[in-house]
């Protein structure tokens, strides 16, 4: 049905630069999870962050539910609640009217429950608009595609095209700030939008063989120790103060916390940003400045933390008959899936490795063996920290630090409880302020540091 064209509506009010505290992204609101079944998602390309690509991933996801579920009230809850979640209410009470009147259990609150009845009442608000001529609709961008024959540096490209870089991150808003910060290259194969006016056959066939790379920038980082400054980092590593500083979104005196994750820049990595992200409001309208203004409030915003914290290293590595394992302790947000998609490995096979059972998943300190059959650990390491340095890049280009309370652990907490219920925050954020949190242990009456968040 068209109707479903209102949908972000009550995801985002339509504003394609969206953002939630636990990862959902873009117009329609993609979860990670969810939407690395139609789109990519990793810390070059976000396709969640494209309104036309988001869009036909969430047509593609609704029909699933409707095929699934046999009715459009069902789909519709579905997308928030999720697809297994509503059957398991459909084989209990029979019918979208009775799982909204009766069904009780897990996390079908509020929010689910109203979810479809937010949606119609979208609908009928939008259509009125409409009616009324207020909204100015704005034209389509007139764009011809071209698909990149190798790695390309976003700067190097804007100038052979003299384009801005303002006008590449406009007609490809799926191009991560990693691109333009020259962190990484634009991958090959990838379908390059831009202005119609580009329309012209073998456009690159022209450029120079320097223009493009065989290959990407690896990822390279490095975990703070006792006793190491950013100077000697940077020596160690060959590399300028400054570059460290840039790439790392360190204050000017460099400071640095044990447990913290630097990247290591190459030559090109610690260069100054090409463009400020783009940033819109509430309706979708690009913002002037770098920034929406916030309303006035009482707390002053905190320096921003962006450091990614954990052991993401592979230790006790060892090779046994020509297969490489080593050991991992497991942080906030990873899952097994994740771990499969690095090693491009299944599952199953993870799970079998570590006898975890099919319904049974893994939490944050645990510690499992992974085996590097498909992948060096070098780039499995690479990956997993370029994973967490997105998620968080991500939330404090969304979310400001204006605050710091202390809240007293009681009988009965439990870390989700505190960050979900409670607090309304991910797992990741409270462990950076808590350095010593046990994941599995909450000690009765201790004192926990929780961040006050604001939104941009």
């Amino acid at each position: 049905p068209q109707d479903l064209a209102y949908l972000p509506h009550v995801e985002s009010s339509f504003n394609p630069a969206a953002f939630s505290k636990f990862g959902a992204a873009g117009m329609w609101q993609f979860t990670r999870s969810t939407g690395k079944n139609f789109l990519r998602i990793d810390y070059i390309i976000d396709e969640r962050r494209d309104p036309l690509l988001a869009a036909e991933a969430a047509a593609k996801f609704l029909k699933q539910n409707y095929l699934a579920l046999g009715s459009w009230p069902l789909a519709l809850t579905a997308y928030n609640y999720g697809q297994a979640g509503m059957k398991r209410a459909l084989v209990q009470e029979g019918s979208y009217e009775k799982i909204f009147t009766h069904y009780r259990k897990g996390h079908f609150k509020f929010a689910s429950r109203n979810f479809y009845s937010e949606f119609l009442a979208a609908v009928k608000v939008a259509k009125k608009q409409e009616r009324s001529k207020q909204i100015q609709l704005a034209k389509p961008l007139a764009t011809v595609s071209i698909r990149l024959p190798g790695y390309v540096d976003a700067a190097r490209l804007c100038r052979y095209l003299n384009i801005t870089p303002a006008t590449l991150h406009r007609y490809n808003p799926s191009l991560r700030e990693p691109v333009f910060k020259g962190t990484k290259y634009i991958p090959a194969d990838y379908v390059l939008q831009l202005p119609v006016r580009f329309k012209t056959n073998g456009l690159l066939s022209g450029a120079p063989s320097s223009l493009f790379r065989s290959k990407q920038k690896r990822s390279k980082f490095y975990q703070v120790r006792s006793g190491d400054t950013a100077s000697v980092i940077a020596k160690a590593h060959n590399i300028s103060l400054n570059s460290l500083i840039k790439a790392n979104n360190l204050n000017p005196q460099a400071f640095l916390r044990i447990g913290q994750n630097l990247r290591i820049p190459s030559s090109a990595n610690g260069s100054p940003s090409l463009i400020t992200p783009v940033r819109y409001d509430a309706q979708g309208l690009v913002l002037s400045g770098s920034k929406k203004s916030s309303p006035v409030v009482l707390e002053q915003v905190i320096e921003q933390d962006s450091a990614v914290i954990g052991n993401l290293k592979v230790s006790g590595i060892r090779r046994t008959n020509n297969l490489l394992s080593g050991a991992i302790e497991v942080q906030p947000d990873e899952s097994i899936r994740i771990f499969a998609d690095w090693l491009k490995a299944t599952p199953e096979s993870i799970r079998l490795t570590n006898t975890i059972a099919p319904n049974q998943d893994i939490h944050p300190g645990q510690k499992i063996t992974l085996e590097f059959l498909n992948v060096s650990i070098e780039d499995f390491e690479a990956n997993r920290f370029d994973y967490h340095q997105e998620t968080q890049e991500d939330f404090f280009s969304s979310y400001n630090i204006v605050g710091i309370t202390s809240y007293k652990v009681v009988e009965g907490d439990t870390i989700w409880d505190i960050c979900r219920k409670k607090f309304d925050l991910p797992l990741w954020l409270l462990k950076k302020y808590n350095d010593d949190l046990n994941f599995n242990h909450l000690t009765l009456s201790s004192s926990l540091q929780i961040p006050i968040v604001s939104e941009i």
